[in-house]
């Protein structure tokens, strides 16, 4: 689903910026931040919350990948909703669309 979502984003050229800091252009990711579309070094971070290393490169690989990788990807990337809602979030963001269909499928997902 990732996957699927950044390919949208790409698309429409909305997809995050994962090879630098989205302000200044470093190479050195600490966070993700939707609002300034995508990485951010920890000087420009400002109080978003810390991802690992582990994060922020299978973040990057995924919005690397296309759909025609998801056999490399689903050996090499552990499932996140992490990912999925951070795509999902760059999508209410920066298009305007709230995916109802998703909504419905987080609140199953809680249900046990």
């Amino acid at each position: 689903m990732a996957v699927y979502l950044s390919d949208v984003l790409d698309q429409l050229g909305m997809g995050p910026e994962v090879d630098h800091c989205v302000i200044c252009e470093k190479p050195e990711a600490y966070t993700i931040s939707v609002e300034e579309g995508g990485f951010l070094c920890k000087l420009h971070s400002q109080g978003d919350p810390f991802f690992s290393v582990e994060d922020l490169r299978q973040f990057r690989l995924l919005n690397k990948a296309h759909l025609e990788h998801y056999d490399i990807l689903a050996a090499s990337v552990s499932s996140c909703y992490r990912d999925v809602d951070l795509l999902v979030s760059f999508f209410r963001q920066h298009a305007g669309i709230n995916l109802k269909s998703y909504e419905i499928f987080v609140k199953m997902s809680s249900i046990e």
